[in-house]
C-alpha cells in the first residue's frame, strides 16, 4: 500500500458510541476518510505518534515541533512526578483518562521545580 500525505485532521466525540472520530483529508483522496478510535486506544495511539515523530525529527534534523507551531493549551487532570531507579524523574500527566510519563533528567527536574514553586507562592502581602 502506497501511503499518502494528510492535509488535515479534525475530530470530535461520538457520545453514543464512546468514541473519538478523526476525519482525515489526505492528498490522494476527493473525500475525508472517518476513523473511530476507542477510548481505551487513545494512550497507545498517541504514544505512538509521540514516538514516530520523535524519530522523523531527529531522522530528519528538524527543531523543536514547539518552535515551528503554536501550543494549543490542554487541560490536565492529573500531574504526578516519581524518581527512576536511574535517578531521573517521572513526570506523568492525565488528561482525560489518558495517561503519559515523560523521564526528564535530574538536572532538570529542579529548575522545574522551581518554577512550580515560585508560581504556586502567594503574593507577598500588601503588594498591588
Amino acid at each position: 500500500m502506497d501511503a499518502t500525505k494528510v492535509r488535515y485532521v479534525s475530530g470530535d466525540v461520538v457520545p453514543a458510541q464512546g468514541k473519538v472520530k478523526l476525519r482525515i483529508e489526505a492528498e490522494d483522496y476527493a473525500a475525508a476518510q472517518d476513523f473511530l478510535i476507542a477510548v481505551d486506544d487513545i494512550q497507545p495511539f498517541v504514544t505512538l505518534l509521540l514516538i514516530l515523530g520523535g524519530r522523523a525529527a531527529r531522522l530528519h534534523g528538524l527543531g523543536s515541533p514547539a518552535a515551528q507551531e503554536p501550543i494549543v493549551p490542554l487541560p490536565v487532570d492529573t500531574i504526578a512526578i516519581a524518581e527512576t531507579v536511574t535517578g531521573d524523574a517521572l513526570f506523568q500527566i492525565e488528561i482525560g483518562g489518558t495517561s503519559l510519563a515523560f523521564v526528564v533528567p535530574a538536572h532538570a527536574i529542579a529548575d522545574l521545580g522551581q518554577t512550580l514553586l515560585a508560581l504556586s507562592a502567594s503574593p507577598a502581602a500588601g503588594s498591588a
